[in-house]
This record gives structure tokens, C-alpha cells and sequence, in this order.
């Protein structure tokens, strides 16, 4: 289908760049809350994780059980890149992330 890129989705100088840190530039990550106590350290979305891009190129795989402070975005784009012939393949699944991300704002 066909995804059309916004004027927030395209790079930007630093120096334009909001200070406050969203999930691809759409939603707050202030009112969430985990009800499983098991999951609060393995799902980054508060504001130890500064960044909320889809790609950090491995950054997070550096080290034993740093892989827990990846952000849910970058998660859920290489959860669906595993199998078959979109192997490796992040920006394909990008439109698919946030047509996901949509559906759960507008659910919940």
C-alpha cells in the first residue's frame, strides 16, 4: 500500500528537533502503565529509552540483557523482519508498524 512520508517524518537538523521524545512523533508515552510486573523491564517505553526511532542498527544487541532496553517501536519492526522473504528488511515493515501503532491508540 502506498505510505506517504510527512514533513515530521523526514529528517531534521537537531537544532529543529522537539525536545520531548514520542513514538514515531505521534503519541505520549507519559500515561502508560504495565499491569505485569514480570514485563516493566523488558518493554521500554518510559523515559529511560531517549529515542524512539525504528533503527538503531544493532546498538542494542551489544550486550547481555541490553536488548530489554530497546524501544517497542524498533521491537515490533524486527519481530516481523525474522521469517521468509522479507528477512532484514525494517523499512518495508515500517508503514505496517504504524498502521499498528494507529489501531492501538484508536483501541485504547
Amino acid at each position: 500500500h502506498a505510505f506517504k512520508v510527512t514533513e515530521w517524518e523526514m529528517v531534521q537538523p537537531a537544532s529543529q528537533r522537539p525536545l520531548t521524545s514520542k513514538p514515531l512523533g505521534k503519541w505520549s508515552t507519559n500515561d502508560v502503565q504495565m499491569s505485569a510486573v514480570s514485563l516493566k523491564d523488558y518493554i521500554a517505553v518510559k523515559q529511560n529509552v531517549p529515542k524512539y526511532l525504528s533503527r538503531s542498527t544493532g546498538h542494542y544487541a551489544a550486550k547481555c540483557f541490553l536488548k530489554a532496553w530497546r524501544p517497542a517501536v524498533e521491537g515490533l519492526t524486527n519481530s516481523m523482519t525474522l521469517h521468509g522473504h522479507n528477512n532484514g528488511k525494517q523499512l518495508m515493515t515500517m508503514p505496517v508498524a504504524k498502521c499498528t501503532l494507529e489501531i492501538i491508540y484508536l483501541l485504547t
